[in-house]
């Protein structure tokens, strides 16, 4: 699969061949290479040699991940382990299901009040025309970003990987290509959102060369004009 890190457990074929079979069926396997990089590590840690995998090895393992990972991730690492697991099973082999992992804190997110979200873009828009010119253009892109979290409820990396040509202010839409699970969509602008990417477009900023790959956010040269 052209990994640089192989598996060396005393599961490494089996690693393998799952991954191989799961590809096959249209999976990204590379997404998920890491989580049973992470198992076969700990198996050849613990000098584990047996290609039955009872409990208290897993629970240990899932025990023995990064602290960092919150409990979303560890489900994560859970479901595409019981797959894993169930493969095993049906060579006859005995392979331990845990239960996923359910949060001991209860979250509770905080709702902005209206006023608070346009105090926000007040302190953005004033960061723009405020700013010395070298820095112009830094707050320039971050007042529309601002916007389209706001505006459009984008992930980051969404907003960070636009391109020029996914904005379409003729008909106040933006692509958002290979978002979350690989997938497409088109998002429809407010109509003021529209107006500031049209100034924001034509003002210079975004680059449209071959070698900086069209960024909505690269500038060419830096610009004076008002986003507003």
């Amino acid at each position: 699969m052209g990994n640089a890190i192989v598996f060396e457990s005393c599961l490494k074929e089996k690693f393998d061949k799952y991954l191989n079979l799961r590809e096959s069926q249209g999976h990204n396997a590379a997404k998920v290479r890491h989580i049973f990089i992470s198992l076969d590590k700990y198996l050849q840690n613990s000098g584990f040699n047996s290609q039955n995998l009872p409990s208290y090895i897993i629970d240990e393992w899932l025990a023995n991940l990064p602290e960092k990972l919150n409990v979303n991730t560890v489900n994560v690492y859970i479901s595409h382990y019981i797959q894993f697991a169930k493969y095993l099973q049906s060579f006859g082999l005995t392979a331990f299901v845990p239960e996923k992992s359910i949060s001991n804190r209860s979250y509770v997110p905080y709702i902005f009040h209206e006023d608070e979200l346009s105090a926000l873009v007040k302190v953005a828009d004033d960061m723009l025309l405020f700013s010395v010119e070298k820095h112009r253009h830094n707050a320039a892109c971050f007042t529309v970003m601002l916007r389209m979290f706001i505006g459009c409820g984008f992930r980051l990396n969404e907003i960070r990987l636009l391109k020029t040509k996914d904005v379409d202010v003729d008909c106040g839409i933006i692509h958002i290509k290979n978002s979350k699970g690989n997938k497409d969509r088109i998002v429809p602008m407010h109509k003021s959102l529209t107006k500031i990417l049209c100034v924001y477009t034509q003002s210079g900023i975004p680059q449209k060369e071959k070698r900086l790959r069209g960024s909505l956010w690269v500038k060419p040269q830096l610009t004076t004009k008002k986003l507003n």
